[in-house]
């Protein structure tokens, strides 16, 4: 019988205390006395007229009242109904969250008073929502906890000491909110969704072969355009996947600003910039010889942006490279600029390393820019004292003098060192 409470205790003390009405009511009709009094005797017949109908009103009262303390035991006891497994689960549960850390995540939704972005709104809905609505479960509940940059469980890193999901308690849930605050930025890289979707189906069919429990897979995302246009067919293949093997998979929206429920609507926009495209023209240089980089810059949002500066770095040294302003980026258009670096260190026999240079682009502060992680471009270049030109000639080649006219490598050679200066011409003949 109790089992159809969630606080039996409750429903006990709730039991004792309707009670109470009726002592009080049995109380009251023993306090008084009766005394015979001769002036009121030509009311008895009157008095016993009306007797009927006062019993019936005390003990509509007396029913009324006992029903208001049923119904407030019933309230704190948590009543179940007369099937309390009804649309429950029975059996054990285990909830498999995937944590979408992609750069995107890092969007403030181009609010400068909001410090938090999607990433931080996703770890306080697991930490504050999910979890603890899993305690309120009567079966045990466990939990699995991915981030799509690393499909390694969170609270298992190490795979070699991995004991298989833990138990959700309280402590478990502080324990979560401590190591998701240790790792507050998303990641530098995109990840594919379809992976952490793979990875959940791995672990919910061990889960689903060595027991009979239920799986709950959980992804947080944004849900960006950009997956499921690149990756909708995979991504809808997955999900069935999951579903056709008992799998419930909630896609839980922690994009912002949030979209609105009027699927009728137009979606809200914020306003951001990004560099879509930083590489230099060739991967390797001459020492000292000027290099075009390409930038390419797309204005995400739903305004024009004006004077729109861009900074450039030269192995993490600013100053070296002058800015490049963009007058004018039209929304939702893209704007392409080019810009001369020359580099004038090539590196040496003892550190030989010191050939390869970063060059690093960052566009400067846009105001109400919603994503920082697309601001900043990185592109490495290898720098050579020299670059060398293997040319293979034919056997009426004067090698011994190479400025000779009638040579057929004289011309093209003269092109190569006209155009590079820091060309190393090198002939040869094949063997005979």
């Amino acid at each position: 019988m109790w089992s159809l409470f969630l606080h039996p205790v409750t429903m006990i003390v709730g039991a004792t205390l309707i009670s109470a009405p009726i002592i009080i009511h049995l109380i009251n009709r023993m306090r008084f006395r009766r005394i015979p009094w001769a002036a009121m005797e030509f009311l008895l017949k009157a008095q016993k007229r009306m007797r009927r109908k006062l019993i019936i009103e005390q003990l509509i009262l007396l029913f009324l009242r006992c029903l208001l303390v049923f119904l407030a035991a019933l309230l704190f006891a948590r009543f179940l109904g007369l099937d309390p497994l009804a649309g429950k689960e029975t059996r054990p549960t285990l909830h498999l969250v995937l944590l979408d850390d992609t750069p995107s995540m890092g969007e403030t939704g181009g609010d400068p008073q909001r410090s938090q972005d999607v990433y931080a709104l996703a770890r306080q809905h697991l930490t504050e929502k999910i979890l603890p609505a899993t305690l309120e479960a009567t079966t045990p509940q466990s939990l699995r906890l991915y981030r799509l940059s690393d499909l390694t469980d969170l609270l298992q890193p190490d795979p070699a000491a991995d004991s298989g999901p833990h138990r959700i308690t309280s402590e478990l849930i502080e324990a979560v909110r401590a190591t998701l605050s240790q790792q507050p930025k998303v990641s530098t890289v995109r990840s594919s969704l379809v992976r952490g979707l793979e990875k959940a189906k791995q672990e919910c069919d061990q889960a689903g072969a060595s027991a009979d429990v239920a799986r709950i897979v959980h992804v947080l995302t944004d849900l960006r355009a950009v997956d499921w246009a690149q990756e909708g067919e995979a991504l809808r293949q997955k999900i069935q996947e999951l579903h056709d093997s008992g799998v419930q998979v909630h896609l839980i929206d922690v994009a912002q600003p949030p979209r609105p429920a009027d699927k009728s609507r137009h979606l809200n926009y914020s306003d951001n910039v990004g560099i879509v495209e930083f590489r230099p023209r060739t991967r390797l240089a001459a020492r000292n010889d000027p290099v075009d980089f390409e930038i390419r810059l797309k204005n995400f949002g739903s305004t024009d942006l004006r004077d729109v500066q861009v900074y450039f770095f030269l192995d993490g040294v600013g100053h070296i490279i002058p800015e490049l302003p963009f007058d004018l980026i039209p929304a939702g258009q893209e704007r392409t600029q080019l810009i001369q670096v020359q580099f004038p260190d090539a590196g040496n026999k003892d550190n030989p390393l010191s050939r390869f240079h970063i060059v690093s682009a960052v566009v400067a502060n846009v105001p109400n820019d919603a994503l920082a992680a697309d601001n900043v471009r990185h592109a490495v270049i290898e720098v050579r004292d020299k670059l060398a030109v293997l040319a293979i000639v034919g056997p009426d080649e004067d090698l011994a003098n190479p400025d000779k006219k009638s040579n057929d490598s004289f011309y093209l050679r003269r092109l190569f060192q006209e155009a590079f200066k820091s060309v190393e011409w090198i002939t040869a003949q094949p063997d005979a």
